[in-house]
């Protein structure tokens, strides 16, 4: 399941931006593929009413297998050695004689019964900080643990990101026993207090065609009324979180159904009957929790530059330059582009 960004768009109006670019080579090397395979447009929850979006399916474009798999090909092909399943918790200063200067990065397993030891990466002449949870003090509460950033010393970087507001968002993931009878593959929802977005995660390219896979998101104002701020606190895998979590798959699983068989039963034509197919249900549902994935504002210091900088510290994000996707690839470009003219400056 992509169970974060519905799709990716090109710029319409602007062909050599530097997000069309990114596109355009993201095409040629096969990590994006059009997402074409049915209609997109919005649902009346209640009635089941589909009305189609004119537009050219062609123009929404998602990852081959998914985003992470388009970013792990990518860096990749880059040479970027990756860690997965890894939590920062802090960086320091090497003085050894191999790295001196370099930045150490030391980092916990994020997969629960793990175990607490910290593990150390070392040589690393630049920090990059995509995550702004780094700077969140959501980890003194979770992981009574002081936020990562603060080893870094950048204290105008750290009062930046913990600024920028977010709204949080919960993802839905599931299999459904048959295929869905409705016409479309992706859909706004409207006259639903629990959902705002479903898609059929089946019908995306490179995804396996003999299993119904379905993604949904809430709305925003379910998702604050469920991620109160001990919700938010908890940890993945203790019971807390569990809880809470199955609360919230139950509620938006159920939701989704109503919203399916509205769509089929407004789908049926005369000559069919949705009594004569198997029940549509759900075999089995897990949601997620965007605590703060979704920005409302911009990090106060990087309108201009799209990233925030202090000696070899940078900070890239959406929450930099745009609220959405092509903002996070824009802000990532333009550091990118600062910190290789500063390496090459130094190395002269």
């Amino acid at each position: 399941w992509a169970h974060g960004a519905r799709f990716i768009e090109r710029d319409s109006g602007d062909d050599t931006s530097a997000w069309n670019a990114y596109i355009d080579e993201g095409l040629a090397k096969g990590y994006f593929k059009p997402w074409t395979n049915g209609a997109f447009g919005a649902i009346d929850a209640r009635t089941g009413k589909f009305v189609e979006e004119l537009k050219s399916t062609g123009d929404r474009l998602v990852g081959d297998l998914g985003f992470g798999a388009t970013c792990e090909a990518a860096t990749k092909d880059a040479g970027v050695d990756v860690f997965t399943s890894a939590r920062v918790v802090g960086f320091d200063i090497d003085d050894s004689d191999d790295n001196q200067g370099c930045f150490s990065v030391r980092y916990k397993s994020a997969v629960p019964g793990d175990g607490d030891d910290a593990k150390t990466s070392s040589g690393y002449r630049v920090v990059v900080l995509a995550d702004k949870n780094l700077a969140s003090e959501r980890v003194i509460r979770a992981y009574g643990e002081r936020p990562a950033i603060e080893s870094l010393n950048v204290p105008d970087i750290a009062c930046a990101m913990q600024g920028v507001k977010s709204k949080p968002v919960l993802a839905l993931m599931v299999t459904l026993n048959r295929e869905a009878r409705v016409p479309f593959v992706g859909a706004d929802v409207d006259g639903c207090e629990t959902l705002a977005w479903i898609a059929n995660e089946s019908s995306k390219p490179g995804r396996v065609r003999d299993t119904q896979c379905w993604v949904a998101h809430s709305t925003d104002a379910y998702a604050a009324s469920v991620l109160s701020r001990a919700a938010m606190d908890t940890r993945v895998g203790t019971a807390a979180h569990e809880d809470w979590l199955a609360d919230a798959t139950s509620r938006m699983s159920e939701a989704l159904l109503d919203v399916l068989r509205a769509a089929e039963s407004a789908n049926t034509t005369g000559s069919e009957s949705t009594d004569e197919i198997l029940p549509l249900e759900i075999t089995y549902a897990r949601a997620h929790r965007w605590g703060a994935a979704f920005p409302t504002s911009i990090a106060k210091g990087a309108e201009s530059k799209q990233y925030l900088q202090s000696g070899d510290v940078y900070a890239v994000g959406d929450w930099c330059a745009e609220l959405n996707a092509r903002g996070a690839v824009t802000s990532g470009l333009a550091a990118a582009a600062a910190i290789a003219h500063a390496l090459h400056a130094r190395a002269k």
